[in-house]
C-alpha cells in the first residue's frame, strides 16, 4: 500500500479518530459540517473593535448585558438576607463600583490580599469578608501596607477562620499589633474543602475569640458550593439544601447558647451562596439559616454558569485577532495528506492561527471551530480548523467566552466596556505589583 492509495481504516487513523474510533467499524458516523459566521452581534462586536483599533487578544464586557443581568438577579434575593459583590470574579474596580452600584449593597467578599489593600484604598467598603483563609503573613503584609486614614475601612473587614491553628496565629498577630480584628469562621457544612467540622471545636474558637481583647466574632461562612457541584452525589437541589441548612443552624445554635445574654444575631454575618447557587434562596431564611448571600462570576456568566443561570446572559467574551488562514492542515511529516483530513471531517478543511490563546475559554463565534489534537495547542498562536463555511480572513476576530472567571479576567490588561455597538470604556484591572515588595 502506498500513501497514495489508503484503506478506510488508514483514513480513519490519519483523520484522529484513533482505536477508540476503529472499535465502532462501519457503524462510524461521518462528522458533518458544523461551521457558521458571526451572527449580527458579534458582526458589530468586530466592527467596534476595529473602529477602536485594538488590535490584541482583548477582554470584553457587554455593559448592557451587565446592567440586565444585575436586574435580573435582584428578583432572586429575599428582602431578610444581605447581599455582597464576589470581588475575585470580577477584579476591577470599576467594574466592581458599577455592580455596587447598580445593586444596592456596599458589601464585598475578597480573596487576595493585594487586592484587599486596592479596594480599601478605591472603594468605601461597608463591610467585607474574606473569601478564604489568609496566610497569617498575608494578613501581616495587608495591615503594614494600610494608611494611617484608610484604618477604619481596614475595621470593616472579616478575617476568615478555617483552623484553631490559623486562628491562635491571627490571635498572636492582633495582640503584637494592638489591631482590632473582626473574626469570620469558615463551616465545612458540605463541601469538605475545609473548615470547622464539627461544634466542638467552634465552641473551642469561640473561647479563643473571647479571651483576646483584639478579636470579635463576626459571623460564620458556610460555602454551599456542592449543592451544584456535586449533585449527583448530594442530591437534588432542595434535598441538599436542607441538609445543609440542618448543619448550618447546628453551628449557629452552639454560638447562641455560648455567648447567651450577649447574643446578638443582627450583627453577626452568616454567609452562603454563591452564582450557581443564588436562586435556591428565593424564600430566605424560610429554606436557611444564614442571613448573607454572595455572587460574582453570574454577573458576567461564564460558561460555568450556564446550567444553573439559563435567564442570564453572557456578557464577558474575549477577542482574539485571526492572524493568518491557510487550506487544510499542514502538519509536518511525509504521512501527512490535507485531503485525508479534509475528505474525513469538513470541519478540518480550513486553519485559523490567532493571536495568543490556549486560554481557559471555549470560542463561540464563528461556530465548528475546533482544535487539532495532532497540532497541540499555542498560547502564542494558537491554531483552530474550521470548515468552508467559515468566512473568516486575518485581521477578523474570533470570540471566545470564558470557562470561568478568576484569573481569565487578568490576563488581558484593560478590559474593554461594550455597549450599543461601540467601545465605550476601558476599565482597569487589579494589579498585584506595588504592594508585594
Amino acid at each position: 500500500m502506498t500513501h497514495d492509495h489508503f484503506s478506510r481504516r488508514s483514513l480513519m487513523i490519519m483523520a484522529g479518530v484513533g482505536t477508540a474510533g476503529l472499535a465502532l467499524g462501519t457503524s462510524m458516523i461521518k462528522p458533518r459540517d458544523n461551521g457558521g459566521n458571526h451572527d449580527d452581534y458579534f458582526l458589530k462586536l468586530q466592527v467596534a473593535l476595529k473602529n477602536t483599533g485594538l488590535a490584541k487578544p482583548t477582554l470584553i464586557i457587554d455593559r448592557g448585558r451587565l446592567v440586565e443581568n444585575i436586574q435580573n438577579v435582584q428578583q432572586y434575593l429575599p428582602s431578610d438576607m444581605g447581599f455582597r459583590i464576589v470581588t475575585k470574579s470580577l477584579p476591577s474596580i470599576d467594574l466592581i463600583d458599577f455592580i455596587l452600584s447598580k445593586s444596592n449593597t456596599r458589601k464585598l467578599m475578597v480573596f487576595h490580599q493585594p487586592f484587599l489593600n486596592q479596594l480599601v484604598k478605591k472603594i468605601a467598603i461597608e463591610d467585607a469578608v474574606l473569601g478564604k483563609p489568609m496566610p497569617v503573613l498575608a494578613v501581616a503584609r495587608f495591615y503594614q501596607k494600610l494608611q494611617a486614614d484608610e484604618l477604619n475601612v481596614a475595621s470593616n473587614i472579616q478575617w476568615l477562620v478555617d483552623s484553631l491553628d490559623r486562628l491562635k496565629e491571627y490571635s498572636s498577630l492582633a495582640e503584637q499589633l494592638r489591631i482590632k480584628m473582626k473574626i469570620n469562621l469558615e463551616l465545612d457544612v458540605g463541601f469538605h474543602r475545609g473548615g470547622f467540622p464539627d461544634t466542638e471545636q467552634v465552641i473551642t474558637a469561640l473561647k479563643i475569640i473571647d479571651t483576646n481583647e483584639y478579636l470579635q466574632f463576626a459571623g460564620y461562612m458556610g460555602y454551599d458550593g456542592h449543592i451544584s457541584i456535586f449533585g449527583k452525589y448530594v442530591g437534588e437541589a432542595d434535598k441538599a439544601l436542607a441538609d445543609t441548612s440542618e448543619k448550618y443552624g447546628k453551628f449557629i445554635t452552639t454560638a447562641q447558647e455560648y455567648y447567651g445574654d450577649r447574643w446578638v444575631k443582627d450583627d453577626l454575618t452568616f454567609n452562603t451562596g454563591g452564582s450557581t447557587t443564588i436562586k435556591i434562596y428565593k424564600e430566605g431564611q424560610n429554606v436557611t439559616p444564614a442571613n448573607d448571600l454572595a455572587m460574582g462570576s453570574g454577573f458576567i456568566k461564564p460558561r460555568f454558569c450556564d446550567a444553573t443561570m439559563k435567564d442570564f446572559q453572557p456578557a464577558v467574551f474575549i477577542a482574539s485577532p485571526v492572524l493568518k488562514v491557510s487550506e487544510g492542515i499542514k502538519i509536518p511529516g511525509r504521512a501527512y495528506r490535507a485531503s485525508w483530513y479534509k475528505m474525513w471531517n469538513p470541519n478540518q478543511a480550513k486553519s485559523f492561527f490567532i493571536y495568543g490563546g490556549r486560554w481557559m475559554a471555549e470560542p463561540v463565534s464563528p461556530t465548528g471551530l475546533i482544535n487539532n489534537s495532532v497540532y497541540g495547542r499555542s498560547s502564542n498562536q494558537d491554531l483552530f480548523n474550521g470548515s468552508e463555511s467559515i468566512n473568516l480572513k486575518a485581521e477578523d476576530y474570533i470570540f471566545f467566552r470564558p470557562n470561568q472567571t478568576e484569573g481569565v479576567l487578568l490576563q488581558f490588561g484593560d478590559i474593554a466596556v461594550y455597549e450599543d455597538g461601540q467601545i465605550v470604556d476601558f476599565w482597569p484591572v487589579l494589579q498585584d505589583t506595588g504592594y508585594e515588595v
